[in-house]
């Protein structure tokens, strides 16, 4: 399945480019509006598979935040909002297009860790759900115990939430797959176009040999001893996850390099530490950065980081997984 003309492009454009109010009300889902004014759109479809993304993103939506380019042999689609637009492209275009029939829940604050997923109430009971809400090639199950079933068709990694994690009221199991997105919740996000495909290709094997299998919802043994409940949790505990960049409406800083080269993929956890911007003096991850002709451009406001903040790079010899960095 690595042909493109399944990737309609115009409609994932259309998609980044909406509000979140605009997302909630697509045509053929119902809108519902709980005690507390919080929302979330279902779609019916009869099934016995429910599929999940969010349609909220961290910052806004500018008209313009969209490019295209090609990286070696990918293809790279470039928007800060592909978290979570991408998944909703997933429910509302690809799923179909492949013929795979689910139910589709679009939620609403998962960027503020208040999924209204927790909100979400039915008679039905699913054999289980599907998010499409993470980045890469993988899939994560969170607390829900049944990496053993996931793993005949993906790579399992570890992950810290999502909607998923508040919907273990539904009492079934629940997997998030990767969409092959990455630096999200920069102006750099960007998604391999050939790794997304790849995921449906699986996805799609997955659905068929576990469809009509009811997975009972079962608790992994773990530290965190049980899939919260985040409903449980005051509202006021949770602020809105935003970055300074976001909040400039004057801000004329082109969103798309003229080429994008790569970027920093991997990091182990100790040594994802905060590196300072010597331009904007935001700080950012090192596994954020893009890689512009041999330059490394800062996530938020796009220019050359630095001469100091480059010998920090070079120190830390960072490794170009896929091998197209320039950088050694």
């Amino acid at each position: 399945m690595s042909d493109e003309h399944l990737m309609d492009y115009w409609k994932l454009k259309q998609l980044c480019r909406a509000s979140t109010e605009d997302i909630l009300m697509l045509p053929d889902f119902q809108l519902y509006e709980t005690e507390k004014l919080e929302y979330y759109a279902f779609q019916d479809n009869g099934a016995n598979v429910l599929a999940v993304a969010h349609g909220d993103t961290v910052g806004k939506t500018p008209q313009h935040a969209w490019g295209m380019t090609r990286s070696g042999d990918e293809t790279w689609v470039i928007s800060p909002t592909l978290d979570d637009r991408l998944g909703v492209y997933t429910l509302v275009h690809m799923l179909p297009k492949l013929g795979i029939v689910v139910d589709c829940l679009i939620t609403d604050e998962e960027e503020n860790a208040n999924s209204t997923g927790r909100c979400f109430e039915t008679v039905k009971e699913y054999n289980w759900i599907v998010e499409f809400d993470r980045h890469g090639d993988d899939a994560v199950t969170y607390d829900y115990d049944w990496e053993n079933v996931v793993r005949g068709d993906f790579m399992v990694g570890s992950g810290t939430f999502s909607d998923i994690s508040w919907m273990n009221h539904l009492g079934c199991q629940a997997v998030n797959v990767g969409v092959g997105y990455y630096a999200e919740h920069t102006k750099r996000s960007y998604m391999v176009v050939e790794e997304y495909l790849s995921q449906m290709k699986k996805f799609m094997g997955f659905y068929e040999k576990h469809r009509d299998t009811h997975f009972p919802m079962k608790e992994k043994k773990s530290w965190r001893n049980t899939v919260y409940s985040y409903a449980s949790r005051p509202y006021s505990s949770y602020q809105p996850h935003t970055q300074s960049w976001w909040d400039d409406e004057e801000d004329d800083t082109p969103l798309l390099p003229t080429k994008a080269e790569g970027v920093v993929d991997e990091v182990d956890e100790e040594d994802e530490v905060y590196y300072l911007c010597e331009n904007c003096t935001e700080e950012f991850f090192m596994e954020d950065t893009i890689v512009v002709s041999g330059v490394v451009v800062c996530p938020q406001c796009g220019l050359d980081v630095g001469e100091e903040q480059r010998r920090y790079f070079e120190d830390d010899k960072v490794v170009d997984p896929v091998g197209i960095m320039g950088i050694q």
